[in-house]
């Protein structure tokens, strides 16, 4: 079966322009599914680094309320040794506790800048 040379050139071009749209159209699903992934893998990092970002802070806060029960326990042994002895000396373990206690000192157990007002007894409205 023998075609002719004018035929074959049309079918060539013919077969020419259709790979050449296969091919566009392979680049284009390409194009949107790597757009789609960087977008679900920006999401997914901006996630994970506020994840990240909030058991810091919660470490941060335990580590607080750890330090503060301490220097309680601290303060509650020199005070409970004063009221059972009268000696003044068990005192200055007292003294010394609360004036290291983060609420005397200003300071707070739990970063109010991420709530304000939330734990002061204001109503927020």
């Amino acid at each position: 079966m023998n075609v002719p040379p004018a035929r074959l050139s049309d079918k060539l071009i013919k077969d020419e322009s259709y790979l050449q749209k296969k091919s566009a159209d392979w680049i284009w699903t390409i194009t949107v599914l790597l757009v789609v992934s960087s977008v679900a893998s920006f999401f997914s990092i901006r996630n994970l680094l506020q994840s990240a970002f909030w058991v810091d802070h919660t470490n941060a806060v335990i580590y607080r309320l750890e330090n503060t029960l301490s220097f309680m326990k601290d303060a509650e042994t020199g005070q409970r040794g004063y009221l059972l002895t009268g000696d003044e000396d068990f005192l200055e373990p007292y003294r010394r506790e609360t004036g290291k206690m983060p609420g005397r000192r200003g300071g707070s157990l739990c970063c109010q800048t991420h709530w304000p007002g939330r734990f002061t007894g204001s109503p927020e409205k």
